[in-house]
């Protein structure tokens, strides 16, 4: 991943800009949904332990629904971002935005599986935030997280048991994100999503 770091003057806070990639993926009813630009804003409170992670994205799709699993280490806190912030930031801070190298479709995001196993899923919150229903999760096995995903019509493709099963058994938050394209064929660039989560150390 190409990014830009550097140390800002309030406490001691990380900054990591990454732009640019086709490096990440989504996943609607037909399977893959490819993202073709995406930016992610970074930033890590050494002080407080906490990290924000901003991120939007753009693709062409004729999907009309596309998902998203992102797993935290902790409980996190959703908002909406202003787009103008990534602009802004490089702006301010007179430091270029880094391309990051093309990789695997699965980090942070929806790559899913079936399987049996006992367990629970626990929902921590709902809401809709930045166009999304988002929905925080915790379980005690991937397998029947991914049932219950899919008993609810969420987009899963295979494989994401296994994705996802290290993170359960670190006891992170889940945020499955669902969004409703309007039309087929639209191109779309998602609204900035944010979340701020507690952390010792920079996650992503």
């Amino acid at each position: 991943m190409g990014e830009t770091t550097f140390r800002c003057g309030l406490g001691a806070a990380l900054l990591v800009l990454a732009t640019g990639v086709s490096a990440c993926a989504g996943y609607g009813p037909a399977g893959l949904i490819p993202i073709h630009f995406e930016d992610v804003i970074l930033i890590w409170d050494d002080r407080l332990q906490s990290q924000t992670f901003i991120r939007r994205a753009s693709f062409t799709t004729e999907e009309t629904r596309m998902a998203f699993i992102v797993p935290v280490p902790s409980r996190p806190r959703l908002f909406p971002v202003d787009d103008r912030l990534f602009e802004e930031v490089v702006n301010v801070t007179g430091l270029p935005a880094m391309r990051r190298i093309p990789a695997s479709a699965d980090r942070g995001m929806l790559s899913a599986g079936g399987g049996g196993g006992a367990g629970q899923v626990r929902v921590v919150e709902s809401q809709v935030v930045a166009g999304y229903h988002a929905v925080t999760l915790q379980a005690t096995s991937a397998a029947v997280l991914v049932n219950y995903l899919r008993e609810r019509k969420f987009p899963v493709a295979s494989g994401t048991q296994d994705w996802l099963q290290p993170y359960i058994d670190r006891g992170f938050y889940l945020v499955a994100l669902d969004l409703n394209a309007p039309k087929k064929g639209t191109h779309l660039n998602l609204p900035a999503l944010g979340m701020t989560f507690n952390t010792p150390r920079p996650f992503y």
